[in-house]
Parts: structure tokens; C-alpha cells; sequence
């Protein structure tokens, strides 16, 4: 596909990852009901909602990185990577979070070979 495509909805969890996909899970483990198409779902960071949503996660690291800040979270999915604004309230280590993975937000994938 062209870089657009292959930057905006890559068609496999290797070339998800390879692009900043680096929140990737199989639907069941999130009881969403995905396309049938879809064997993984997957976020980039900033497609993270956090503050709200029905998961929770604890925070284990908080970069500030001057525009925004990354969050390493520990929860029971395994570790999430969330970036929100650095306007945005922040969160302090060891805060337990509310989160979301917003199906609208995810990238539908297919597993690697």
C-alpha cells in the first residue's frame, strides 16, 4: 500500500508495531465485539483515552516530553502506553486511572505469518 495506508491502518500486528501500534490486544481480552475481520486490535499511544473509561490501570512511569506526556501503565491487560496533552491534568506515579481504548480509534489487524 501506499505510506499513508500503511502509517494509518496497517493490515498486521508486525507492521502495527513497526508504525507506533504499541497497544496491541485481541478483542476477547478486552470483551469487545470486533469486525470479524479483525483477529488484533491496536492503539497508538495518543488514541488512549485517559482519565475516563472502564478500565484502570496504575501509573508506572510519566515522561513529560514538552508538548505532551507519556504514561506506562500497569493493568490487568498488561502495560499500556498512553500520551495525552501536557495541558492535560496529569497523573502521578503510583495513581490508579481510569482509561479507554476506543474501538473507533483502534486499527483492525490480522497476526503476522
Amino acid at each position: 500500500g501506499d505510506p499513508e495506508t500503511i502509517y494509518g491502518r496497517p493490515r498486521t500486528d508486525f507492521v502495527a508495531r513497526f508504525m507506533g501500534f504499541e497497544n496491541i490486544f485481541a478483542p476477547s481480552a478486552l470483551m469487545l465485539t470486533a469486525p470479524a475481520e479483525a483477529e488484533l486490535l491496536g492503539w497508538r499511544p495518543g488514541a488512549v483515552t485517559l482519565g475516563a473509561g472502564p478500565y484502570r490501570g496504575r501509573v508506572q512511569i510519566a515522561s513529560y516530553l514538552g508538548a505532551g506526556v507519556e504514561y506506562l501503565l500497569d493493568t490487568r491487560l498488561g502495560p499500556i502506553k498512553a500520551e495525552t496533552d501536557a495541558a492535560q491534568p496529569r497523573h502521578a506515579i503510583g495513581a490508579e486511572v481510569a482509561f479507554d481504548l476506543p474501538l473507533a480509534n483502534a486499527a483492525r489487524l490480522q497476526r503476522s505469518g
